[in-house]
């Protein structure tokens, strides 16, 4: 399933959005970032054009600037 956001592209994987042209090896650089956190306030304030992606869910892998980020779920408690 493909949704959009922000003049970008997502593809469902597994539970995931990942932003279509990544590169395959994103795992490895990737910046991982609590939905609904401190640090998730912090890339939206500095990055406002973000909110339409950010509201696609907890479970999104995007490009930022240079670096990909991946919003995660907080953790049960």
């Amino acid at each position: 399933m493909l949704k959009r956001a922000a003049g970008r592209v997502f593809l469902t994987v597994g539970e995931e959005l990942i932003e279509q042209g990544l590169p395959t090896d994103w795992q490895k650089t990737v910046v991982a970032i609590e939905a609904f956190s401190d640090d998730y306030f912090a890339l939206l304030k500095a990055n406002p054009k973000l909110r339409d992606v950010l509201a696609l869910g907890e479970r999104i892998v995007f490009r930022d600037g240079e670096r990909i980020v991946q919003i995660k779920p907080a953790p049960a408690k």
